[in-house]
Protein backbone atom coordinates (compact mmCIF):
# COMPACT_ATOMS: atom_id res chain seq x y z
CA UNK A 1 0.00 0.00 0.00
CA UNK A 2 1.47 3.40 -1.01
CA UNK A 3 1.60 6.18 1.52
CA UNK A 4 0.75 9.77 0.71
CA UNK A 5 3.64 12.20 0.63
CA UNK A 6 3.28 14.72 3.40
CA UNK A 7 4.32 18.31 2.91
CA UNK A 8 6.83 19.65 5.41
CA UNK A 9 5.58 22.12 7.99
CA UNK A 10 5.92 25.77 6.99
CA UNK A 11 9.35 27.12 7.88
CA UNK A 12 9.78 29.91 10.39
CA UNK A 13 13.18 30.84 8.94
CA UNK A 14 13.19 34.43 7.55
CA UNK A 15 14.60 33.36 4.17
CA UNK A 16 11.73 30.89 3.81
CA UNK A 17 8.57 32.75 4.85
CA UNK A 18 5.47 30.80 5.61
CA UNK A 19 2.96 30.65 2.76
CA UNK A 20 0.79 33.74 2.75
CA UNK A 21 3.24 35.89 4.72
CA UNK A 22 5.91 38.28 3.55
CA UNK A 23 9.59 38.54 4.41
CA UNK A 24 8.98 41.87 6.18
CA UNK A 25 6.37 40.25 8.44
CA UNK A 26 8.85 37.52 9.32
CA UNK A 27 11.62 40.07 9.93
CA UNK A 28 9.43 42.13 12.25
CA UNK A 29 8.57 38.97 14.21
CA UNK A 30 12.28 38.22 14.63
CA UNK A 31 13.00 41.82 15.70
CA UNK A 32 10.22 41.60 18.30
CA UNK A 33 11.73 38.39 19.67
CA UNK A 34 15.27 39.86 19.83
CA UNK A 35 14.21 43.11 21.47
CA UNK A 36 15.17 46.66 20.55
CA UNK A 37 18.43 47.22 18.72
CA UNK A 38 21.19 49.31 20.29
CA UNK A 39 21.64 52.85 19.03
CA UNK A 40 25.34 52.70 18.14
CA UNK A 41 25.19 56.27 16.86
CA UNK A 42 24.74 57.48 20.41
CA UNK A 43 27.70 55.37 21.61
CA UNK A 44 29.79 56.77 18.76
CA UNK A 45 28.96 60.35 19.78
CA UNK A 46 29.79 59.65 23.44
CA UNK A 47 33.19 58.19 22.48
CA UNK A 48 33.86 61.07 20.08
CA UNK A 49 32.98 63.68 22.72
CA UNK A 50 35.23 61.95 25.28
CA UNK A 51 38.16 61.95 22.88
CA UNK A 52 37.64 65.59 21.90
CA UNK A 53 37.34 66.67 25.54
CA UNK A 54 40.53 64.78 26.44
CA UNK A 55 42.47 66.36 23.57
CA UNK A 56 41.13 69.84 24.35
CA UNK A 57 42.28 69.48 27.97
CA UNK A 58 45.86 69.68 26.66
CA UNK A 59 46.85 73.16 25.45
CA UNK A 60 48.91 73.58 22.30
CA UNK A 61 49.97 71.28 19.51
CA UNK A 62 49.91 67.57 20.22
CA UNK A 63 51.54 64.44 18.85
CA UNK A 64 49.24 61.41 18.93
CA UNK A 65 50.94 58.03 19.35
CA UNK A 66 48.45 55.30 18.51
CA UNK A 67 48.24 51.58 19.24
CA UNK A 68 47.93 50.01 15.74
CA UNK A 69 45.03 47.81 16.91
CA UNK A 70 43.00 50.97 17.63
CA UNK A 71 43.22 52.35 14.10
CA UNK A 72 39.99 50.65 13.00
CA UNK A 73 37.94 51.46 16.10
CA UNK A 74 39.23 55.06 16.13
CA UNK A 75 38.17 55.41 12.50
CA UNK A 76 34.61 54.53 13.53
CA UNK A 77 34.56 57.36 16.05
CA UNK A 78 36.42 60.21 14.37
CA UNK A 79 38.36 61.27 11.30
CA UNK A 80 41.84 62.76 10.95
CA UNK A 81 40.46 66.23 10.10
CA UNK A 82 38.67 66.40 13.46
CA UNK A 83 41.85 65.35 15.28
CA UNK A 84 43.74 68.11 13.46
CA UNK A 85 41.09 70.64 14.59
CA UNK A 86 41.79 69.58 18.19
CA UNK A 87 45.50 70.39 17.83
CA UNK A 88 46.90 67.01 16.78
CA UNK A 89 49.92 67.97 14.70
CA UNK A 90 51.46 64.57 13.99
CA UNK A 91 50.39 60.96 14.41
CA UNK A 92 52.66 57.94 14.90
CA UNK A 93 52.16 54.23 15.48
CA UNK A 94 53.15 53.06 18.94
CA UNK A 95 56.29 50.97 18.45
CA UNK A 96 59.67 50.32 20.02
CA UNK A 97 62.44 52.80 19.47
CA UNK A 98 62.89 56.53 19.83
CA UNK A 99 60.05 58.89 19.05
CA UNK A 100 61.00 62.04 17.15
CA UNK A 101 57.98 64.11 18.05
CA UNK A 102 57.95 67.73 16.89
CA UNK A 103 55.79 68.80 19.88
CA UNK A 104 56.23 68.72 23.63
CA UNK A 105 52.68 67.41 24.20
CA UNK A 106 52.61 63.70 23.43
CA UNK A 107 49.34 61.80 23.80
CA UNK A 108 49.46 58.01 23.89
CA UNK A 109 46.28 56.18 22.92
CA UNK A 110 46.63 52.45 23.49
CA UNK A 111 45.05 49.39 25.01
CA UNK A 112 46.14 48.51 28.58
CA UNK A 113 48.74 45.88 27.67
CA UNK A 114 52.07 45.38 29.44
CA UNK A 115 53.94 45.46 26.12
CA UNK A 116 52.67 49.00 25.42
CA UNK A 117 53.54 50.16 28.93
CA UNK A 118 57.10 48.93 28.40
CA UNK A 119 57.33 50.76 25.06
CA UNK A 120 56.01 53.99 26.58
CA UNK A 121 58.28 53.75 29.65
Amino acid sequence: MAQAIQRPAPSSHPSHPAPGSSVSEETSKIEEAEGPRADVGMLREIAKRGLIDSLNAINGAKTLVLDPSLAGPLGLVTEVALLKQQGVDKMFWLESGPLNAPTTNIVYLCRPHVKWMKVIA
